[in-house]
């Protein structure tokens, strides 16, 4: 039986609270483990190079290209993409142990994972503007599956497979524990969903910066039931609001065109 060898890669940031209980899971399952960062201040890098990842610099200009840039320095054609803070379960690591034994014979192209969404220690149902769980396509064949421009450049999403599958077991996404740690990364986020809306010729009328960001909570918080959430779920409403308030404002005043 010939085992096709996988490369996975990691996008970091002072990411040292969850790091270690992600790759801790991939030894001996993952056969290149590559860690793009983009200037860690904490103990990112020790912990990396403690599971023998290559650990790359590279500044972020927006999440789409860090992604195709982190392709491009994995050895294999499988690729496993996670994120510094998704915990894999025992399940998704037994399954990926499965997949290795019978990629060389399948067809598919890219499979998803069960992601599980943990916001401030509670498993939530909803977080703008994803519905929990979600099935993100996580892992593919990288000369088939990349992030064009259909992609936006942040909640970015891959393409060019025509046939997926869905890998058993899932991870654990332990996004935010504090409300300055959603609001910190609400500020970068909205910056670069202004660029890409920007670049999209995308514009900001007085309409959208009043009427977008109540719609939002209506939407995330009451239709979608993210009260059901309770206090938490309170919180993740507001920061519907306040992102689509955020990402318009900076788009009208922050990237007027020219």
């Amino acid at each position: 039986m010939t085992l096709v060898s996988l490369s996975c890669y990691i996008l970091t940031h002072n990411s040292q609270e969850y790091l270690a209980q992600v790759l801790e899971p991939l030894q001996g399952v993952v056969d290149d483990l590559v860690i793009i960062d983009s200037g860690s201040k904490d103990n990112t890098q020790a912990i990396a190079e403690q599971f023998k990842a290559r650990f790359i610099h590279r500044p972020l200009d927006n999440f789409k290209n860090q992604r195709n840039f982190a392709l491009d320095q994995c050895q294999h054609t499988w690729v496993l993409s996670l994120d510094s803070d998704e915990v894999p379960d025992s399940s998704f690591v037994q399954a990926l142990q499965a997949f290795k034994a019978t990629a060389a014979s399948t067809d598919i192209q890219g499979f998803k994972i069960e992601r599980k969404w943990i916001v401030m220690g509670q498993e939530v149902q909803t977080f703008y503007p994803i519905l929990c769980p979600d099935f993100p396509l996580r892992l593919f064949r990288k000369d088939v599956v990349n992030f064009n421009e259909r992609s936006n450049m942040v909640h970015e999403t891959p393409s060019g497979h025509t046939k997926e599958g869905t890998l058993d077991g899932f991870v654990r996404h332990y996004t935010f524990n504090k409300v300055e740690d959603l609001y910190r990364k609400l500020n970068l986020y909205t910056s670069i969903a202004a660029q890409d809306m920007a670049a999209r010729g995308k514009t900001a009328s007085w309409d959208k910066i009043i009427f977008s960001p109540m719609a939002a909570w209506i939407k995330w918080y009451l239709i979608k039931q993210g009260f059901r959430d309770g206090a938490v779920g309170w919180v993740l409403g507001q920061y519907a609001y306040d992102y689509t308030l955020q990402k318009y404002l900076k788009l009208r005043f922050d990237l007027k065109r020219k």
